[in-house]
This record gives C-alpha cells, sequence and structure tokens, in this order.
C-alpha cells in the first residue's frame, strides 16, 4: 500500500518510492516493466513509470514553484528572444498545415488554447529537471 515512510513516499510495489525533497521518482525494475517514452527522450533503459496518482501528487506539491520559475522564464530577457525567435518559427513552420485557423477562433477558444499550453508548462517543470539548450 502506498504512503509515508520516514522522509519518502512509499508507492504500491516493492523498492519504488518518490523522494519529495526533489521531486524524485526511484524504483528497481526490470527494463522490461518500463514504458518507453516517445520523442527526443531518455532510453527504455533510463526510463520509468510513475502511477498517475503520484503525478498528480508531485505536480500539487511542486504547482506554485512551478509557475513561479515561468514568471521568471518570461521576465528573462534572453528567454524572451528564445520564445520570440522560436513562435515566429513554429508559426511559419505550422503555417502549410493550419494556415489561419488560430486567427478564426472565438475569444474563449484563444483564452483556451493559450490557458493549456500555459498549464501543459507548469506539468513539464513538475516532471523534472528541465535544461536550457
Amino acid at each position: 500500500m502506498s504512503g509515508w515512510v520516514g522522509e519518502k513516499y512509499v508507492l504500491d510495489k516493492p523498492n519504488e518510492y518518490v523522494e519529495p525533497e526533489v521531486g524524485c521518482y526511484c524504483a528497481d525494475v526490470s527494463p522490461e516493466e518500463k514504458v518507453p517514452a516517445t520523442g527526443n527522450m531518455q532510453t527504455a533503459e533510463d526510463t520509468v513509470t510513475i502511477p498517475l496518482e503520484m503525478q498528480l501528487w508531485m505536480y500539487d506539491q511542486m504547482a506554485d514553484k512551478a509557475l513561479d520559475d515561468l514568471v521568471d522564464l518570461l521576465m528573462d530577457p534572453d528567454v524572451r528572444g528564445e520564445i520570440v525567435e522560436m513562435a515566429r518559427n513554429r508559426l511559419a513552420g505550422g503555417f502549410p498545415l493550419y494556415g489561419c485557423t488560430m486567427y478564426n477562433w472565438d475569444s474563449v477558444t484563444r483564452w483556451r488554447n493559450l490557458i493549456e499550453e500555459l498549464a501543459d508548462a507548469s506539468v513539464y517543470d513538475t516532471s523534472g529537471v528541465v535544461e536550457r539548450f
């Protein structure tokens, strides 16, 4: 059964726990038990599976800090420049597929999509270390 044991939140499987002070998920599982991620990620041998209950708990513990980190990023002139450059490139790259779609959204749809993107950004910051490339 999952729950706190000393300084660690222990999950249902043996040798599986979270160190909350660093938001680190730890487990002794074989590579066959791990679900490989897609995209530019770790190899299957380096990935772990984290139950949704634990992901939600980790997010709840770190959400305020993640949102503060987003504000700090937006205030950094270098990061703002990166965002503007990436946004322009994504706008141009997506144009052949999406055209003028977002310019035809109503204000509610535009707001919802904006908030969804910020919500995703706050989740990324609670899933592990975020490093600038």
